[in-house]
Formats: structure tokens, sequence, C-alpha cells
């Protein structure tokens, strides 16, 4: 009698190997940035971050070489990046632009937090260096930046952002190792943006994204789906991920996530209180108050209750309604239609929400400087900002929606 079969996935995606990948970070980008932090020694650590993140902006005696040589390269890509691939994923995200902006917002992100180890070196640099709310602006604005069309080639909006980001993740474990204040267990914790927690952040932004769009109705090809990967995975090698671990198929990268979140989802203060805050931006992206129970409800319903309990999220009121549709399963045809238009509706409506929210927030009494290209605004429909009336309209369509796909449950099994 022979045991179970050992696909190469499961061999790839071992604990070992997991664990050696907790142990790297990026040399090439931590070389830029120990020096940067050894020419600002006479600065605080969050000045110096503040100054890097601003670095193109600096006098020009103020600017790192090694740090202006980094921002000025022009790397190719490497060679299994398929450019006709990454158009076709970057015209997907612009097809279906408010639904992918829910599942950033309140299930990428969330799913996150969720990682307690990660969560921990999240936490400390928003504490330190920049504001949880600040944070989902720019991972908002960098996903509009590399996901429309164009953005990821060398020299593009998006390929400049992950670049940034790859630096500024350097930056961090720099600044987290060297903390005398907090000292940092690296052999419990791995090192800060770490090889793991960068594909785990990967996954969360391409594959979860492609589990909401299924879960709010739309309906896509593999090859879609793969070529939506397949330009995140371009994005995951700008930001750092190492060319070894990078490009998957769907089913290797399933076979990944699964590993890591079996390994690293678990309760913790530090991924709750990003939760909160994350709970808190959002609320203010909707008009009014009636929404209020919209973000938690949303997350919820998209992570599942048992990562939203991990994760510390309340539960909510009237607007779980919005997503009843979503919860009646039912094989037969009828139902089946009724429940992917309902919920394509639900998804399209709240993205449309929290893209004109981030065009509309304000910072320290300020617009903050979230831009979107206007044929994706007027693509989107998403001009102006949203008027109380649409809010009571879906509300009442919620309530009708769920009681269609009731019906077209009953019906199937009458």
């Amino acid at each position: 009698m022979t045991g179970p079969r050992v696909t190469t996935a499961t061999m790839l995606w071992s604990d070992a190997r997991l664990d050696r990948l907790r142990q790297r970070g990026d040399p090439v980008a931590d070389a830029v940035a120990a020096a940067w932090f050894e020419e600002r020694a006479h600065l605080t650590p969050v000045d110096a971050v503040g100054r890097l993140a601003r670095h193109h902006t600096l006098p020009t005696e103020d600017r790192s070489p090694a740090v202006a040589e980094y921002l000025a390269a022009r790397p190719p890509l490497p060679d299994w990046v398929d450019p006709a691939l990454v158009r076709a994923g970057q015209r997907f995200f612009e097809q279906w632009g408010p639904q992918i902006g829910v599942a950033l917002f309140v299930a990428s992100l969330p799913s996150g937090y969720a990682g307690a180890k990660g969560a921990k070196v999240l936490y400390r640099t928003a504490r330190l260096v920049t504001d949880p709310r600040r944070r989902v602006m720019e991972t908002g604005q960098m996903l509009l930046h590399t996901m429309c069309e164009g953005g990821l080639d060398v020299g593009g909006a998006g390929w400049h952002d992950a670049r940034r980001v790859r630096l500024m993740h350097a930056a961090v474990r720099h600044l987290v190792l060297t903390d005398p204040k907090e000292p940092w267990d690296v052999a419990e914790l791995g090192v800060p943006a770490n090889q793991e927690d960068l594909l785990g952040t990967l996954w969360t932004f391409s594959l979860t994204t492609l589990d909401v769009l299924r879960r709010s109705g739309v309906r896509f090809t593999r090859h879609e789906a793969e070529a939506y990967l397949h330009a995140w995975e371009v994005v995951g090698h700008l930001v750092g991920v190492g060319d070894d671990l990078v490009p998957l198929g769907l089913d290797d990268a399933e076979a990944c996530f699964a590993a890591i979140r079996r390994r690293q989802y678990a309760a913790s203060e530090e991924g709750g209180v990003l939760t909160s805050a994350l709970i808190g931006l959002l609320r203010d992206m909707l008009p009014g108050r009636v929404l209020d129970g919209l973000p938690a409800t949303a997350i919820r319903h998209y992570v599942g209750n048992e990562v939203a309990d991990i994760l510390g999220v309340p539960r909510a009121g009237w607007t779980h309604r919005l997503f009843a549709a979503g919860r009646i399963l039912d094989e037969a045809e009828d139902a089946a239609d009724d429940h992917a238009h309902a919920m394509r509706r639900v998804s399209e409506w709240m993205g449309k929400l929290l893209w004109r929210g981030f065009l509309a927030v304000e910072d320290r009494g300020h617009r903050a400087p979230f831009e979107m290209p206007d044929h994706l605004a007027d693509g989107w429909g998403i001009r102006g900002l949203a008027r109380r009336e649409e809010v009571i309209d879906l509300r009442d369509a919620a309530a009708s929606g769920a009681a269609t796909s009731t019906s077209g449950r009953r019906r199937a099994g009458s």
C-alpha cells in the first residue's frame, strides 16, 4: 500500500523552505538603505526615513549618491516577463476596477494584517514613520499606477512606485533591526519584510482579489486570472521578491498562499489596531453616517468570519442585507444568475463609493495627494460625490435582491 502522493507544489512550499525565506531580506536594496542611514547618522530614524521617502525632492547637496544611483537606474525587466500577458492583466483591472477596489480595501489589506508576525512590522512602521491611513492611500495610488496600461513598463509610474516601495522596505528592515529600544527577535519573527511576508502580500493583492471578484459575481476566464496574476508578479519582482520565487502559475501560487496562511494567520494586537484604523478610514470615505457599518460587514463577508475574528472586526447592523444574496447558494441556473447580478451590482456600487472617497479625502485640511487617470474616472463612472439617495436606493435593492434570490432557491427546491 502506498502513501498519499506528494505534489511538487507541496514539496516546494514546505515549512523548511518558508522558514528559510523568513530569514532572507533583499541584499540589493538593503545595501542602498544602509548607505543612506550611514550618511544620515545625525538624524533621528524617523527623520531619516522621511527624507528617504522624498529623496527626489531634496536639494541636490542633500541627496545620497547611493540612493540617487538606485532611483536613476533603469534595470530591464527579467526575461520571464510576458508584456502581452501584463497588458491583458492591466486591461482586466481597468474592466473591473470598482470591484477590484473593493477587494483591495476590504479583503487584501485586512488579510495582510492577519499575518501576525508581518503585522508587527507594519504596526511598528506605522507608529514610527507614517500613519496607517496614509499607507492605505499610498497603496491605493500604487494599485492605480501599476495596473494602468503601461504602468509597469520600465520608467512607468507603477514601475517607479514599486521600486520606491522596495527601497522603503529596506529602510524598514534597517530601522527595525537597529532599534535599541525595541529589539527585534529575528529567530522568532524572521527578518522584517522578509521574502515569505513579501510573497504573502503579493498573493493578497492578486489571488485574494480574484477570489473577491468570483464572490462578487464577476465571471472571468482562467487566462484572465493568469494574466492578472502575472502582472502582479511583475510588481512583486519590482518590490524585491526574488526571481527564484516568481513567476508561478495559479495552482502553485495558490499552494504557496495556502501554506503561508496556515503558518502565519493568527490573532495579534497589532493586526487588530491596523484593522481598526482601516475601518475608520473606510468609514470616512463613505457619505453620511448611514453606511458606518458597511466596512466591517464587507470585510466579514469577503475574508470570512474566521479571519475577521482574528482581526477583531465588529459585526454590523442593516448593511449585512447588502450581502444576503451572496450567502444563499443554489445550483439552479436562474438562482445563480440572480446571485451573480445582485453581487456585481453591490460590489460595483461599493467600489465607486470608495474610489470617490479617496479622490475627495482631506489630509490635515488639504486634499490628499491622490490622483486617478481621467479615462478610469470616466469609465468607472465615479465623477463627483455619491448622493444620499444612492445609499437609500441600494438599501431597498438589497432587501429585494435577497428576497429574489431566496425565492429562486425555493423554486429550485420545490
